[in-house]
């Protein structure tokens, strides 16, 4: 049994319970036809749809969570629908109610139109009705030659990434999620019908085939991200003049006095100290995950590896790299608050294992290739480590 993207097939009890789409397909009742799959990951998938009840008519982007991810929703245990109602709401302060959704074509916060309840074989699933977009950032930046962006593309894309994390926080939410790296941001594309229908023709979706697994018949549907950005034909240069917004708030929290120590939902190579060190964090942690993707865009690599080590278990493998590539001293304030600082800093906040085995990752070579470049950035650099 072989499903060629998510496992259809597995139950909400097995911590999933995808929702089987396939084009022509209706959903709410018949308001939305399924024209195509946009994408999916591990809590839900992504679907492009034609909303028949709207006039004029347009396009819009329904995310079918699992029935796990909506079970939890209904727990309380994830905020996902809640932290998207505030954002709308916020728009709303700022703009004023959408009257219609070009009004959001250059939102640099993800735009939660409503939300539905759907029935599947695998029970029920939360809908979140949203503006939809194009492809993600990582795909198209590997699509380059050198599989990275050039300086002035970087600085467009931030700029745009830096406002909408800047409009989160001043609406009181931390993002505090993986979503902070460029395979979570997603292009602002153009999906009115006179512009997405000759892109959708030349590339229509279609059943692939479909797999009976005890007696639902469920369709293999691969995902068709729309596709605006290309290269240009020399390979040498980008258009990159789009905005990109940020998506996945499974993990996103409301900001409150004084400092979170609840998961973050970062990956533990994007985790700055603090959160490593469980010291507890606030929204400067999605500043550490932006300054991580900043540097990556750049180069094509991460800016803290991934865990490797055999030698080293992964909070110290961190904290190592850390202190080979930045030179500096951990914040005072960070270890003082940490209930493990002393595991691998003396009183002084000096290292203590790592430092005397010299045993980590020697990142140095990373600044070789990149010296231009962090001259050019220099004042988006911290100043400490923390």
């Amino acid at each position: 049994m072989s499903f060629p993207e998510e496992p259809l097939h597995l139950t909400s009890q097995e911590g999933f319970g995808y929702y089987p789409g396939r084009p022509g397909h209706v959903l709410n009742g018949g308001q939305y036809q399924i024209v195509r799959k946009l994408g999916f990951g591990g809590r839900s998938s992504v679907w492009l749809v034609l909303d028949l009840y709207a006039t004029p008519k347009s396009y819009k982007a329904v995310k079918i969570l699992t029935v796990d991810a909506s079970e939890l929703i209904r727990a309380n245990k994830c905020q996902e629908l809640a932290i998207l109602e505030a954002v709308a709401k916020f728009n709303d302060r700022l703009s004023g109610p959408y009257s219609h959704l070009d009004d959001l074509d250059n939102s640099d916060l993800p735009a939660l139109l409503t939300s539905f309840h759907q029935e599947g074989p695998h029970g029920s699933h939360i809908c979140l009705v949203l503006v939809p977009r194009g492809q993600d950032l990582d795909t198209f930046t590997l699509a380059a030659p050198t599989k990275s962006l050039p300086l002035h593309s970087v600085i467009t894309v931030i700029a745009y990434a830096a406002e909408g994390l800047s409009n989160l926080h001043r609406a009181g939410i931390i993002h505090g999620d993986a979503a902070i790296k460029p395979s979570n941001w997603l292009f602002n594309t153009s999906f009115w019908p006179k512009d997405i229908e000759p892109l959708l023709s030349l590339d229509p979706s279609i059943v692939e085939s479909e797999l009976e697994v005890e007696g639902v018949i469920y369709p293999m549907v691969r995902s068709q991200p729309v596709v605006e950005q290309v290269w240009n034909d020399d390979k040498a240069t980008v258009e990159c003049r789009y905005s990109v917004i940020l998506k996945s708030f499974r993990h996103a929290q409301p900001l409150k006095d004084g400092l979170l120590d609840t998961q973050t939902g970062l990956e533990g190579y994007l985790q700055p100290p603090e959160v490593i060190l469980g010291a507890g964090y606030d929204e400067k942690a999605d500043i550490w995950a932006l300054g991580c993707a900043i540097f990556e865009l750049l180069t094509g690599r991460p800016l803290i590896m991934p865990y490797t080590s055999q030698d080293l278990e992964p909070k110290e493998y961190y904290l190592a790299h850390m202190a080979s590539i930045t030179g500096e001293a951990f914040a005072p304030q960070t270890l003082q608050r940490s209930p493990i600082a002393d595991q691998f800093f003396d009183e002084s906040g000096k290292p203590v294992q790592f430092q005397r085995d010299r045993n980590y990752p020697d990142a140095s070579h990373f600044y070789a290739s990149t010296k231009a470049t962090s001259k050019s950035l220099s004042p988006l650099r911290p100043s400490k480590a923390s």
